[in-house]
């Protein structure tokens, strides 16, 4: 695969594979698709042993191998852990390219850091340009990739001058923009240019860029205005609340949240009648409203949302089928319940509710 990848590429990079253990043989398949003897890197074992020193921890035997490189590289630095990685050129024939093969470790955040602190610089002190690359990702929420991408197939043609592209995470929908230019500024200003138009096309289905997320754009939002919110949750089973509370700062605006899973705990402690329980049945409209508002009122929230749905495998019927959920936000307003149906798994419906619970905040406070 090494020696695939030096025949079709510039840079090549490798992550995983070089620990001390005997399914670690990245060192070894590099040395060999290289052609070179495998060596100890003597600075490398030092740094070792007082890694372990410090911390009064013996060195077995095999966590010298750690150490070792294809003969001629250069050691990768991992302050955050003990797997070091390596680097070296490779002259190709055919055409008369030298490659750059990078080894760096699997664990993510030392594979990230080593990558960032390490490889980016040297690639950028090597290369040869011949244009600037800008880069923007738009995060939607609210609408599936195909009705999404409706909206903007005309601009994903590279009629525009830049690359358009859409890809789903379990999250949320992301759309590209790569725009490129011998000239950075062109680059940027081809960029914000696709980027104005998309986002008037996507209107507010677009939350974020990068790696922005639903929750932390929900809690930015509420601190800025100074609002609050309060759940009442079932079939999420308190979903929405670890993803609120994943965000720092999240405690000026989530005042409470309530699991009310049983039809006793929606009647007691968010105050739906039981009447209306009995009317309608848990899994309705009325009862994810009358939950929203009893939980805006028990916690005095700006905002109060409320979820109740059927999160399977069991306990569907044609009529209230596996995947129905209604979710309810109260505000000044009054209340609005919307109906949605999802797919998958319990687990995939119960964080599709969730995230859509969020959005539907965001909409909201928009």
């Amino acid at each position: 695969a090494i020696r695939t990848a030096l025949g079709r590429a510039g840079v090549v990079l490798v992550t995983g594979g070089i620990g001390p253990t005997r399914d670690d043989f990245t060192r070894e398949a590099a040395a060999r698709a290289l052609g070179r003897k495998l060596v100890q890197d003597r600075a490398g074992l030092q740094r070792l042993r007082a890694y372990f020193g410090r911390r009064g921890w013996p060195l077995l035997p095999s966590q010298r191998r750690q150490t070792c490189r294809p003969q001629g590289a250069r050691t990768l630095l991992n302050p955050i852990g003990t797997a070091e990685g390596f680097w070296l050129t490779h002259r190709r024939a055919r055409p008369a390219v030298t490659a750059m093969l990078f080894v760096l470790p699997g664990v993510p955040t030392e594979m990230e850091h080593m990558y960032r602190t390490a490889v980016a610089p040297l690639l950028r002190q090597r290369a040869v340009a011949s244009a600037c690359l800008a880069r923007k990702i738009l995060r939607l929420f609210g609408a599936s990739e195909v009705h999404a991408e409706a909206k903007i197939e005309d601009l994903m043609n590279d009629a525009t001058g830049a690359r358009v592209g859409t890809r789903v995470t379990p999250a949320a929908m992301e759309v590209s923009i790569q725009a490129a230019d011998a000239d950075p500024a062109a680059a940027r200003a081809l960029l914000r240019r696709v980027e104005r138009q998309l986002r008037k096309r996507l209107g507010d289905l677009v939350f974020g860029t990068g790696s922005d997320t639903l929750e932390a754009v929900i809690v930015q939002r509420l601190r800025k205005n100074k609002k609050t919110v309060a759940l009442a949750e079932s079939c999420t089973g308190g979903g929405v609340s670890d993803l609120l509370t994943h965000v720092p700062g999240a405690s000026d605006c989530l005042l409470e949240s309530v699991v009310a899973y049983a039809n006793t705990a929606k009647t007691r402690t968010l105050g739906v009648p039981a009447a209306l329980i009995r009317k309608h049945g848990a899994v309705s409209a009325p009862v994810a409203a009358r939950m929203a508002c009893g939980i805006k009122a028990h916690a005095g929230a700006d905002f109060g949302i409320g979820i109740t749905g059927i999160a399977g495998p069991g306990g569907g019927s044609k009529k209230k089928p596996v995947g129905l959920v209604y979710i309810a936000v109260a505000d000044a307003d009054g209340v609005r319940v919307k109906r949605y149906v999802f797919g998958g798994s319990r687990t995939t419906i119960k964080r599709r509710a969730a995230n859509t619970a969020l959005n539907l905040l965001r909409l909201a406070l928009t």
